[in-house]
């Protein structure tokens, strides 16, 4: 009897890089949407954090473990994944500074 092949090759066949394994794609946070889309327009962690208005190592952490999470290894591969959650640069203003807000 034989094994069924696998769908996939377990390895990228051009730079023999494992593929990374099947994982669950569990939603983000609102915070960690808020720090990725920061991230995805401006491509610092240390001006995201400036205007979510967290600290830098906090911002660090919210997208280590968003990426943890979604078995990714950079941001930009997180990114990618959450593009449709990536939030426009005014609503982030808009949604973190209190004088923006319409009251």
């Amino acid at each position: 009897m034989t094994l069924p092949q696998p769908l996939y090759p377990a390895a990228c066949p051009t730079c023999q890089r494992p593929y990374p394994l099947p994982v669950s794609r569990e939603p983000l946070t609102e915070r960690e949407i808020d720090v990725l889309s920061a991230w995805w327009h401006y491509r610092s962690v240390q001006l995201a954090a400036k205007l979510i208005g967290v600290g830098e190592q906090r911002a660090k952490n919210l997208l280590a473990r968003a990426r943890q999470r979604s078995g990714v290894q950079t941001n930009g591969e997180l990114a990618v994944m959450h593009l449709r959650d990536i939030r426009s640069p005014e609503l982030l203003i808009a949604q973190h500074n209190p004088s923006m807000r319409e009251g």
